[in-house]
């Protein structure tokens, strides 16, 4: 077609193919993040429990909990002596058949030593990847499997397998003062509001497991 055209013709022609070609891609790459999540919903919240360092002998404390501004928060108190950590664990497997990535969009409130866990079923440990978030604005925050580390009772596993991809995981949300290899970080002791949008996957939708 382009060689009955002149000139100009085959310019205007050429970049709008290029743009459009562009444009698949993007809605491709968009397409491709699936909702495991959608933290929007009011009945959110109730899918969550908490597991704190209480279970340590510490007495940090959270919960999720769902806010009138269309988000639902993980919110609590963290206590540096003990156990020095508060964490949620989401009540429902979470299905991750054929994925490699997690994507959450949140609103951080500042703070170092948020976690996104995954146990295996009938692991004794879990898998954890550490991320920091601005306290300004919604953001999304890429969790690659790749970037996941295996930590039981805070130290790290090595002799774990990475993690790969599988039917199905316990999901969980921690502030922690130990980082995934096992060191202590400085973590502001005191109240804490991570507030939630979405989690997402990469591939294909998955099944309820």
């Amino acid at each position: 077609m382009l060689n009955i055209l002149r000139p100009e013709q085959r310019l205007l022609v050429s970049a709008f193919m290029t743009a459009s070609a562009a444009a698949m891609k993007t809605n491709a790459a968009v397409d491709a993040w699936k909702t495991l999540i959608n933290f929007s919903e009011p009945a959110a919240a109730s899918k969550w429990a908490a597991v704190d360092d209480r279970i340590m002998g510490g007495s940090s404390t959270s919960q999720m909990r769902y806010m009138d501004s269309g988000e639902t928060n993980f919110q609590g108190t963290l206590v540096s002596e003990g156990g020095g950590f508060a964490s949620v664990r989401y009540l429902e497997p979470l299905p991750l058949s054929g994925v490699a990535a997690l994507k959450l969009r949140a609103c951080g409130d500042g703070r170092q030593g948020y976690k996104l866990t995954l146990r295996p079923p009938g692991a004794e440990f879990s898998y954890q990847c550490e991320f920091t978030i601005g306290a300004t604005e919604f953001e999304d925050v890429i969790l690659p499997f790749s970037k996941f580390r295996a930590v039981v009772r805070g130290r790290p596993l090595p002799e774990a397998p990475p993690l790969r991809s599988m039917q199905s995981a316990q999901l969980g949300l921690m502030l922690s003062k130990f980082t995934t290899d096992g060191a202590q970080r400085q973590c502001e002791p005191g109240p804490f509001s991570l507030r939630l949008k979405t989690l997402m996957c990469d591939g294909e939708a998955p099944a309820k497991p």
